[in-house]
């Protein structure tokens, strides 16, 4: 379970789940259990409140040395041009629990050519995987992490993303992204 609240109620609601449990005689993981703080993670993603009564924003980024991990493996595969069906899946996976925590899913249309990859059975990479692990290590050294306003009323302008295409751009080495919204 994942509880927020104000901060100003968190240590007395703390409690009140306290013994909501023993009540109920549910017993939960210690070493998962936290109390009430600014940022916490969840599912491996980092989650930041500690904006929100300022700002209206909970900001999101993969749990720390999560995104590092996974670009040092797109660079080994991309250095060597090889990347396993098995290694590969697990890749597309993390890759997605990643994008997840970027602005508008960014990387989403990127992992296609990595599932092309490992549906082809072979672990050399070909332009167009690489092409598409370039894109998630530029990415990955931009950060665009997700900022998620809890406070819609207040602002001027949402941006919905409606669509996007990825294409190959003949003599480029990177696809041309278009976002819809």
């Amino acid at each position: 379970f994942k509880l927020t609240m104000p901060q100003a109620v968190a240590q007395e609601a703390w409690v009140i789940w306290e013994d909501f449990l023993d009540l109920m005689q549910w017993i939960f993981d210690p070493d998962k259990d936290s109390p009430p703080a600014s940022s916490g993670l969840f599912l491996g993603v980092l989650e930041h409140f500690g904006e929100v009564p300022y700002t209206g924003l909970l900001h999101l980024e993969p749990k720390p040395g999560y995104l590092e991990n996974v670009m040092t493996d797109i660079d080994r595969a991309v250095a060597t041009r090889c990347l396993p069906p098995g290694q590969g899946q697990s890749m597309a996976g993390r890759l997605l629990h990643i994008d997840g925590t970027y602005e508008g899913r960014a990387g989403r249309g990127q992992i296609v050519a990595l599932r092309e990859h490992i549906a082809a059975g072979v672990p050399e990479l070909d332009a167009k995987t690489i092409a598409a692990l370039k894109f998630h290590l530029l990415l990955g050294a931009l950060k665009p992490f997700r900022k998620v306003d809890l406070l819609l009323g207040r602002r001027r302008r949402i941006c919905i993303y409606s669509d996007a295409s990825c294409e190959p751009v003949p003599n480029e080495e990177f696809p041309r992204v278009v976002v819809s919204y």
